[in-house]
C-alpha cells in the first residue's frame, strides 16, 4: 500500500453522527426504506462506448436491490454534448436527480447554482469515511466552503503504446527514460504503410503536459488572465503542429466532434502511441493487440502531466434528496468504485478501492506509472469559464492542425484574444 499513500492526502478523523433513514445490510449495503410510494431517480453521464454504459447500469441496479421503491435510471450523451446539455438543464431548471461532474469543470457550473450542498448529508451519515477519498478531488468539487459533489475516479495522464507496432518497428518500450526527442524518434519509426506514430487529443487537457513540458503556461498568475502567448507556450503548439506537417507520423484529424478520436484510432491498431488518463482502460480491454502504459515524455522544462478527475452531485432541483444521496453514496461506494476500477474505468478516488485497478489490470505493462506519475503530476489553474475556454483552444487547435500556413504563435494569439473578450476578469480555482 504504500505506493498508494502518495495518491491520496487523506483527510482527518472519521465523521461519526446519525441519519435515521438508513439502515445497514446485511451484505454491507445500504438499504433505502420509503413509506411514501416510488421514487423514480435519474441520473446524468457522459458515455462513450456501450461498455461504459453497460457498466454504469450495473451500479444504477446495485443500488435499486438495496432500495426499497426506489429507481435509478441513466441519461447519457456523449462528452462534449453533456456540458452544453448540462448549462441548458441548469438553466431552465431541468437537470437530473444526480449529475455527474469533471473536476476541472465543476468551480463554473457550481457558480451557475443547481446543486445541493453535500455537507449536511456528510456530516449526519455515520457509514461515510471522508478520509477515504482522494482530498484534491473533494477540494476540487468544493464551492464557496461547502461540498457539491463525491468524487469517483482521480489520475494523471500517461502514454499508451501498441507493444506489437513497437516489436515490427524494433523499438524499444517507452519508459521514463524518455524525452519528447526520443517520442519524436520513435513516432517517425513507427510511421508508415498506413501506419501513424501518434494520434493527437486536441483539446487542452490533450496539450497540457506539451506546454508545460516546453516551460509554457496558459495562465499568467502576474496579471490573473489566461495568457496563451509566452513563448514557450507558442513552441508548443508549433511543435504539435509539426507532428502533422512537418514530420507527418500524427493521424491526420478527420473527425472534430469526436472527443474519443485518438483513443478509436489507437483501437484500431494502426496509431503507436497516445496520451489519456487511466480510465481508458476499460476502452483498451477490445485491443487485439498488446499494449502498454509509460510516463509522459520529458520536455525542455521537465516532465509534467495534469491531474483531475470526476465524481456526482445532487440537483437542487431533486424531489427526493433523502434518496438521492442514497443513490450518490452508492455509486461512490468502496464496492462501486472497485468493480470500476476492475474494469479499467478509472483510478478509484476511494483509497479503499484503489488495487482494484491494479488486479482488474495486472498483465498490463507499465500500470505501475499510473500511481508513480502523480510524482510529476500538476493541478489546472481554472475558472468559472472553463467550458468555454476549452472550445475555444479546441476550436484555434483544430484550424492550427489542419492548416500548415497558421504557426504556433498565431494560434497562441488567437486563443488569448478570444478568452479575454468572454472572461476579461477571471474568478481562479
Amino acid at each position: 500500500m504504500k505506493q498508494y499513500k502518495r495518491l491520496f492526502s487523506f483527510l482527518l478523523g472519521l465523521v461519526i453522527f446519525t441519519l435515521g433513514l438508513v439502515s445497514v445490510s446485511a451484505g454491507g449495503g445500504r438499504e433505502t426504506t420509503r413509506e411514501d410510494g416510488p421514487t423514480n431517480l435519474r441520473w446524468t453521464m457522459w458515455v462513450s462506448t456501450e461498455t461504459e454504459q453497460q457498466q454504469w447500469e450495473e451500479l444504477a441496479r446495485d443500488f435499486e436491490e438495496t432500495a426499497d421503491n426506489v429507481t435509478l435510471s441513466i441519461d447519457s450523451t456523449g462528452w462534449n454534448a453533456y456540458w452544453t446539455r448540462l448549462q441548458t438543464q441548469i438553466a431552465s431548471r431541468t437537470q437530473a436527480d444526480i449529475i455527474a461532474m469533471q473536476s476541472l469543470r465543476a468551480y463554473g457550473f457550481y457558480s451557475l447554482g443547481g446543486f445541493l450542498p453535500l455537507d449536511d448529508f456528510i456530516a449526519n451519515d455515520p457509514e461515510l469515511d471522508l478520509s477515504d477519498f482522494d482530498e484534491a478531488m473533494i477540494d476540487a468539487l468544493t464551492y464557496d466552503g461547502q461540498i457539491y459533489g463525491l468524487p469517483y475516479d482521480s489520475g494523471p495522464a500517461v502514454l499508451y503504446y501498441n507493444m506489437d507496432l513497437f516489436d515490427d518497428a524494433g523499438l524499444q518500450y517507452p519508459d521514463e527514460s524518455w524525452t519528447w526527442d526520443e517520442f519524436l524518434q520513435a513516432a517517425r519509426a513507427l510511421s508508415g504503410n498506413g501506419n501513424h506514430g501518434y494520434a493527437v487529443n486536441d483539446s487542452l487537457d490533450g496539450l497540457v503536459y506539451f506546454i508545460w513540458g516546453m516551460g509554457g503556461d496558459y495562465f499568467n498568475s502576474e496579471t490573473g488572465n489566461y495568457d496563451f502567448t509566452q513563448d514557450a507556450t507558442a513552441d508548443a503548439f508549433q511543435f504539435v503542429s509539426d507532428l502533422f506537417h512537418v514530420h507527418q507520423v500524427a493521424r491526420p484529424l478527420t473527425e472534430f466532434a469526436n472527443p474519443f478520436f485518438q483513443v478509436e484510432q489507437f483501437l484500431g491498431g494502426s496509431v503507436g502511441m497516445f496520451i489519456e488518463g487511466p480510465w481508458q482502460a476499460t476502452t483498451l480491454r477490445a485491443a487485439e493487440f498488446r499494449w502498454g502504459m509509460a510516463p509522459v515524455p520529458e520536455g525542455p522544462a521537465g516532465r509534467y502531466t495534469p491531474v483531475a478527475g470526476s465524481g456526482f452531485s445532487i440537483s437542487s432541483e431533486t424531489e427526493n434528496p433523502a434518496a438521492a444521496w442514497e443513490a450518490l453514496r452508492s455509486i461512490t461506494s468502496t464496492e462501486s468504485l472497485t468493480k470500476l476500477a476492475e474494469w479499467g474505468r478509472g483510478l478509484p478516488a476511494r483509497a479503499s478501492a484503489v488495487q482494484g485497478f491494479f488486479d482488474g489490470q495486472e498483465a498490463v505493462e507499465g500500470l505501475e506509472w499510473v500511481v508513480d506519475s502523480v510524482d510529476f503530476g500538476r493541478a489546472y489553474t481554472g475558472h468559472n469559464n472553463w467550458q468555454e475556454v476549452q472550445s475555444i483552444v479546441q476550436d484555434e487547435v483544430q484550424a492550427l492542425l489542419l492548416d500548415s500556413s497558421i504557426t504556433g504563435e498565431d494560434v497562441a494569439r488567437r486563443i488569448t484574444t478570444r478568452i479575454q473578450s468572454i472572461a476579461p476578469n477571471v474568478e481562479t480555482f
